[in-house]
């Protein structure tokens, strides 16, 4: 493997570039954009260098940190917000639609920090975003790339694709945030609400899972009244964390991380928890807490801040049956904090749905409860040129998550003028953990 980077240009972005193995293939690198916003690049082994396995035969691979993440100078760090979570935890600071006092004091102090330093926070978009992916591509001369994008990162890519369509050969969008995601009206908790009775009911149509979690639903509801009247403290294995609170609300954002990393997950998650066996969140809560070794959390709130923060809403605002809704005040806390946040006025120049003839390749997971299927699906039919497949039984990201995902985006990647072959995809299904 020929690796290089960090390499630097003149914005001081870090780099890693993956030769192809195949050294008579053509030139046509992709470019791997990261979600979020602020996700640091991968280092080191993870689902990001399996993809890369199985793209590189016939194509170089660029990995990088967005401006102002991880190893690009300077970084947009929060540490911070970790201290803010781990005190918060600790003290069992119930969590709802605003931000913690602390949360609330450590953008502050973050902001300061930075500005302090000569970041100039409001410069860091997507727009600026969408220049440097077009400076990596003539900095390492290729005259085209192909991009693909996941979450956040389908925004960059089709933000690129409007503004250089001249210099991409083709895109794999995998679980899209729409252009125009700041416009639509039903917030993202409703589709959690519908993914999440999805999977009560798969379960209970399921011999096997319906028979060793027979009424999940209840078993939930149970669960979250119960941690809404008596939050449980959780040892986290970590002297330096200690222990922390898991209230109802907490505990609902565990399940929707579950639901997006592993569908068939959850049903043992909700059993486990409802046993009074929380070691099982420990790991979950550690990453959480933590969020400042994966994410640089300064870029995301230059990002969302200025083009993609919902306002705060009510459950009843919600368009969803309140399973997830009433507990995962998903942007409000996010709201408060732009309020301390340096930004210039919302950028709508992106709040419009794309309209691109490039060749693209769009995949949704059927049980994504964090970029909804239905979503994807929606803007792959303003992409005359593009291929839809949906995965069953899968979450976020399964064109990187899976093993069938990563194949039938390598084969696209090498034929982008045909739908690729995706009987994996179509022989799929949710698969249920079993005690």
């Amino acid at each position: 493997m020929a690796c290089w980077g960090p390499c630097r240009f003149h914005r001081e972005l870090g780099l890693d570039i993956y030769e192809r193995t195949n050294r008579d293939a053509p030139t046509d690198p992709v470019l791997y954009v990261q979600g979020g916003p602020g996700q640091k690049r991968p280092i080191g082994a993870g689902l990001a260098l399996r993809l890369v396995g199985a793209v590189r035969r016939n194509h170089d691979v660029v990995l990088y940190d967005q401006r102002g993440v991880g190893q690009s100078q300077p970084a947009l760090d929060c540490p911070e917000l970790d201290l803010a979570r781990v005190e918060d935890a600790k003290q069992g600071t119930v969590l709802g639609p605003h931000a913690s006092a602390r949360g609330a004091a450590a953008v502050v102090q973050c902001r300061d920090r930075l500005v302090g330093a000569g970041a100039d926070l409001a410069a860091y978009t997507t727009a600026e975003s969408v220049a440097d992916l077009d400076d990596i591509r003539s900095a390492l001369g290729y005259e085209r790339v192909n991009l693909f994008g996941f979450s956040y990162g389908t925004y960059l890519a089709q933000a690129t694709m409007r503004a250089f369509p001249q210099r991409i050969r083709s895109v794999v969008l995998d679980s899209i945030v729409p252009l125009d995601a700041p416009t639509q009206s039903s917030p993202a908790t409703a589709d959690a609400d519908a993914t999440l009775q999805q999977i009560f009911d798969l379960c209970g149509d399921d011999p096997v899972c319906g028979q060793a979690f027979p009424h999940l639903k209840d078993t939930y509801l149970r669960l979250v009244a119960r941690l809404e009247r008596q939050p449980a403290r959780v040892p986290l294995g970590d002297s330096s964390l200690g222990t922390a609170v898991i209230d109802a609300t907490r505990f609902g954002s565990h399940v929707l991380r579950q639901m997006a990393i592993e569908p068939g997950g959850v049903p043992m998650l909700i059993m486990t928890v409802d046993r009074g066996d929380y070691l099982r969140l420990s790991p979950r809560i550690v990453e959480f807490l933590r969020t400042n070794q994966s994410t640089s959390e300064g870029y995301l709130l230059s990002v969302k801040c200025k083009e993609l923060v919902d306002a705060p809403y009510s459950p009843s605002e919600s368009g969803g049956s309140g399973l997830l809704s009433r507990l995962v005040w998903r942007y409000s806390s996010l709201a408060d904090y732009c309020q301390s946040w340096p930004s210039d006025p919302p950028d709508t120049s992106f709040a419009s749905a794309l309209q691109s003839g490039l060749p693209t390749l769009v995949i949704a997971g059927q049980l994504d409860s964090l970029t909804s299927a239905a979503r994807t699906h929606q803007v792959a039919r303003t992409l005359p040129n593009s291929f839809f497949i949906e995965m069953p039984g899968q979450g976020h990201a399964p064109g990187l998550y899976t093993a069938c995902g990563r194949t039938i985006v390598a084969e696209f990647f090498d034929d982008s003028a045909q739908s690729p072959e995706a009987s994996c995809a179509r022989a799929a299904g949710v698969v249920f953990g079993i005690p």
